[in-house]
């Protein structure tokens, strides 16, 4: 807050302030919504400020599960950008490897599955969510039709409404495995190139007996043998070989395929080192074209991103990639040099200055460290 100094500025009876926002959109959205608004007998004039430094993690977060709920995004279940998805690298260094249109920017869209507060609407759709299970789509448009009006059903046909993703997603959930009070609560992708879907987190007080115990008898999905595996900083053998499958099959702009991986990292932060180490082989792999490992790179960039996110030690792996940083681009630097076509080699070397650029807009590393990477490339 500037508060007044002077007698002229005592004079305009009025303060103005500074308040900074953790992205662009919502900055946007900010003056927008509240531009020439009346607050407490005071006309709001509200502009664009000088651009400032924001700290790694907001001061002040909206409590969506509050009733006073977000507006509308417009978008399939409410979904959502992540914060700070004002600065992702999803449209940039894509863009410049041949993606010529946005839509795939929804992939990197967010859908957070929230339980409702309203234990008899919770029982409700439960109950319509086991019906639909037993009698088939069939019986879900036929309810739909007869409680035409019905506030109640609202969750069947309003797709922005938190109750209609938490519906999705049980029913999703129900019939890939998970039982009514055990579910995984990693990020999914519930279809092809659309948002990550993020379930709800269970509660002590929803175990039951019955599912304790055919876990300890061992009807465990592959995902539960995994995590009894896996010791606290090391992958268990499954993850490993799954996400090595998912590293090698990023060797494309397709946003879904990256995203898929970075998910995948952000979930086992735990062994941060071990993350870095199949991405980074992945990347150094003699046999890697120079294509593959600028889509690579791209990965590494999105993971680097989300590494601010509110989960366990994902902070780690920011950490264990500034280890390998200098590694990475000298091998980036000697793809460079060899590629005999000048044209081809400019190109190259500008996607991968063009990622540098971002990561300097996100202040990710140190000033003096983005300029000794650059330097590799002249």
């Amino acid at each position: 807050i500037m508060w007044p100094r002077t007698p002229e500025e005592h004079g305009r009876q009025h303060n103005r302030a500074f308040v900074s926002y953790m992205d662009r959109e919502c900055a946007a959205k900010a003056i927008c919504a509240m531009n020439g608004k009346e607050f407490h007998g005071c006309t709001l004039r509200i502009a664009w400020g000088k651009r400032v430094a924001i700290p790694s993690c907001p001061v002040f977060v909206l409590n969506e599960s509050d009733p006073q709920k977000l507006p509308p995004t417009g978008r399939p279940f409410n979904a959502k950008r992540p914060m700070g998805a004002g600065r992702m690298f999803t449209s940039t260094p894509t863009a410049a490897i041949g993606r010529t249109d946005d839509s795939d920017d929804d992939a990197m869209l967010e859908v957070l599955v929230e339980r409702p507060l309203d234990q008899k609407l919770v029982r409700l759709i439960h109950w319509t969510v086991e019906h639909v299970i037993k009698h088939g789509p069939e019986f879900e448009c036929l309810l739909i039709s007869k409680t035409y009006g019905d506030a109640r059903f609202l969750f069947l046909t309003e797709h922005e409404l938190t109750e209609h993703a938490y519906y999705r997603w049980r029913m999703y959930s129900l019939l890939n495995g998970d039982t009514k009070s055990m579910w995984r609560d990693q990020m999914f992708f519930m279809y092809d190139r659309g948002p990550i879907w993020i379930p709800p987190k269970i509660e002590r007080g929803e175990l039951r007996s019955d599912d304790i115990s055919a876990r300890q008898a061992g009807a465990l999905s592959s995902e539960d043998e995994e995590n009894t595996e896996r010791s606290r900083d090391r992958l268990g053998r499954r993850a490993r070989d799954r996400f090595e499958r998912r590293v090698q099959r990023v060797c494309g702009p397709e946003r879904g395929v990256i995203a898929e991986a970075m998910a995948f990292a952000i979930e086992h932060a735990y062994a941060a080192k071990e993350v870095v180490d199949v991405v980074c082989e992945a990347l150094l792999d003699a046999s890697t074209s120079p294509t593959d490992k600028l889509c690579k790179l791209m990965l590494i960039s999105d993971i680097l991103h989300n590494s601010s996110a509110q989960v366990a030690n994902a902070w780690r792996l920011r950490q264990a990639f500034e280890e390998r940083l200098d590694e990475i681009f000298a091998e980036i630097a000697a793809v460079h040099k060899a590629i005999e076509a000048r044209l081809k080699a400019e190109h190259f070397r500008k996607q991968v200055l063009a990622v540098l650029a971002v990561w300097e807009a996100w202040m990710m590393f140190p000033q003096e460290t983005i300029c000794k990477l650059s330097a590799t490339l002249q």
